[in-house]
């Protein structure tokens, strides 16, 4: 009981399951049990203790009700879950958990709206040796080696820190371990490594951040999670070197319990604090280095913050989308995470979103942070899958987040279509593995269905997405090609007008099977002016034609655009091709809103490179006239009618 009231639940645990065996029917022991069970992620095991209890006793154990609705609540039962937490206030309003339970209950609500919303990710346990039954949290990917190297903090065993109490003292019977820092490297196997016997000691050591060109390391030391100094490690220092740690210049205090910084290109800083002043709780706070030091830091906002707690902020490339961590009532359970877009004309961040399922669970979300090639991401999560108590978790979107993308290598043909009024129907995926010179007789029926069915549609046009992803890069093009002429071949055999094909030789990526993707898109109506766009180059990972309303960057080529792209952290795609004057002209990759592209458009500028033009896409075909449908979906539009760049049909 001791254990258990000090929150030792791991050793209490181990006492309970004793007692139990030698008096399986003393409640006390299988409610203390099945809490213990769950605040140890051992969900199973908890109802079955717990659901007993509630069947028997619920009147002499009144709380019960409360975790029994928070099991469920774990396990994403959110309608359950409601209705014990409603049992519990109306036989005690004025209950032990009461207001708990009246927070979770708006949990709840929130969390049956974000079931009916479609994922837009999917999301991994990394599994052992990267985690363990402990807790193994704050991941942050290389800056340098980015997916293949990651770095995390863990109080498993065999840490430097031992057991010790909240004072950092030595306790062999009731102390935890304090933890220290790793980094795994994760091809061709997971190896997994200690940072420094020298850097990690028994205090809570943390990894926190690395600087821009990440030759430098941020990390913590403190007595507990909340309080410490942030030190500096120059990875080129000598083992000599590294005793005297070094202390870092930053406009925030974790000695009093600031928190959770991120370092954006050296010069900025985002942190958490309580002590400032804001809307209540821990609110995000920036801060911007200048020549005389760091500034005053400014709170983010209404937009971000709120009367909760908002932490673990993470800025994108594009420094226009933040993603943070916050236990506000609009999450689903515990710390949920949110993204927030900065909205340059008012000069303030936008009303933050939950990110939904599965990216958040019913439990503490924390520490999320994004690769460099947009589509993966990690963060440190203690929902039902974890092995242990917090464990990292790995994602991966389903669309490419341009706000983060760098740039991986592609060869892509394209058509522009002048159009008034379009409509893309998917209408065929197929999978050809890796050597696949032919389509099986079962594809080639597929085929010939395929054409029968556009040859149906009047001014009906199709487009073939071909894709090829490969572990070995070695001779691509070679291998791809082949394939896809005889299915341009057949298709062109049978079809009464011609194809828009676009043919991508995808880098490696370990998310997707090996093999050769195809797929086609019938798009109705479109006019008969058709202008080739031989485009030939280069970068972005895009495996699919992207749907509905995008935006383009049209810019003049010259010497200062290569300069922006070496120097530039996030390098977007383009493609080139010449004009009739054979001036050459590059075209960005796309933008998923209208202010992005304006943003990017200002920064092409501001590095001396003419923009020309911002251009609309939809359903992956260029726009240059709208009818009203169009407009009455995607008001944005009318600036580009309003000032000439495309017009408008009033049919």
């Amino acid at each position: 009981d001791d254990f258990f009231h000090d929150e030792y639940y791991e050793l209490a645990l181990d006492r309970y399951k004793e007692c139990h065996i030698q008096r399986p029917t003393d409640y006390n022991v299988s409610y203390n049990l099945g809490i213990s069970y769950l605040l140890l992620n051992k969900l199973p095991e908890a109802k079955e203790f717990l659901q007993t209890v509630y069947n028997t006793k619920r009147k002499q154990f009144p709380g019960v009700v409360y975790y029994l609705g928070y099991l469920h609540q774990r396990n994403l039962h959110f309608t359950k879950a409601a209705k014990l937490y409603k049992e519990y206030l109306s036989n005690s309003s004025k209950g032990k958990y009461a207001n708990y339970v009246k927070h979770h209950l708006r949990n709840c609500e929130y969390g049956i709206l974000q079931k009916n919303r479609a994922p837009i990710a999917t999301v991994k346990n990394l599994a052992m040796p990267i985690n363990s039954a402990y807790n193994d949290f704050h991941p942050i990917y290389s800056p340098n080696a980015q997916l293949n190297k990651i770095y995390f903090s863990s109080n498993r065993v065999g840490v430097l820190g031992g057991l010790r109490d909240k004072e950092g003292k030595v306790d062999n019977k009731h102390g935890h371990r304090k933890p220290d820092m790793f980094v795994v490297s994760r091809h061709p196997l997971p190896e997994l490594k200690n940072i420094s016997r020298l850097l990690n000691t028994s205090l809570f050591d943390e990894v926190m951040g690395f600087s821009y060109d990440g030759q430098r390391m941020y990390y913590k030391k403190g007595y507990s999670q909340h309080a410490g100094l942030l030190y500096e490690d120059e990875f080129t220092r000598t083992d000599r070197e590294r005793i005297a740690s070094r202390l870092v210049d930053v406009p925030f205090d974790m000695s009093k319990g600031d928190a959770t910084p991120f370092f954006f290109i050296d010069s900025v800083v985002f942190f958490a604090s309580r002590n400032l002043g804001g809307f209540g709780g821990y609110d995000i706070f920036a801060s911007t280095k200048t020549a005389d030091g760091w500034e005053d830091p400014v709170n983010l906002g209404a937009g971000i913050n709120s009367a909760y707690d908002d932490m673990h902020p993470f800025m994108t490339n594009n420094k226009r989308s933040m993603y943070f961590s916050s236990n506000r009532p609009t999450s689903i359970g515990g710390f949920d995470i949110f993204k927030s877009d900065y909205n340059p004309v008012l000069r303030r961040w936008n009303r933050a979103q939950n990110m939904g399922i599965p990216i958040n669970s019913a439990d503490d979300d924390l520490y999320f942070q994004m690769a460099d090639d947009g589509w993966h991401f990690i963060l440190s999560s203690n929902r039902k899958e974890s092995i242990g108590l917090h464990d990292i978790f790995e994602g991966t979107f389903y669309e490419q987040q341009a706000e983060q993308v760098v740039m991986a290598k592609v060869v892509e043909q394209e058509r522009n279509m002048d159009t008034s009024t379009i409509q893309s129907i998917s209408v065929l995926f197929q999978k050809y593995p890796i050597g696949s010179v032919i389509p099986s007789e079962k594809q080639f029926t597929e085929l010939q269905k395929l054409s029968e069915l556009v040859n149906q549609y009047a001014g009906g046009k199709l487009i073939l997405n071909i894709n090829m992803t490969t572990n070995n890069t070695s001779g691509l093009k070679e291998r791809l090609d082949p394939l896809s002429d005889v299915l341009i071949s057949y298709l062109n055999g049978n079809l009464e007008k011609p194809i828009n094909v676009t043919r991508r030789l995808l880098a490696p990526k370990e998310t997707f099977e090996p093999g050769t993707f195809v797929e086609a898109l019938i798009v109705v109506p479109v006019t008969n002016t058709i202008q080739p766009i031989n485009a030939v180059k280069k970068y972005a990972f895009v495996p699919r034609i992207s749907q509905g309303l995008r935006y383009k960057i049209e810019v003049t080529e010259n010497v200062e655009f290569d300069k922006f792209l070496l120097k530039a952290k996030y390098d977007f795609s383009f493609n080139l091709w010449p004009e009739e004057d054979e001036q050459i002209h590059i075209l960005y990759r796309e933008f998923l809103t209208f202010n992005t592209a304006k943003q990017w458009a200002e920064q092409l500028e501001e590095n001396q490179i003419n923009v020309k033009r911002i251009i609309p896409f939809y359903n992956g075909i260029a726009i240059d006239k709208v009818t009203p449908s169009i407009l009455s979906e995607f008001p944005e539009l009318m600036e580009f009618v309003n000032d000439g760049r495309i017009s408008s049909d009033s049919k």
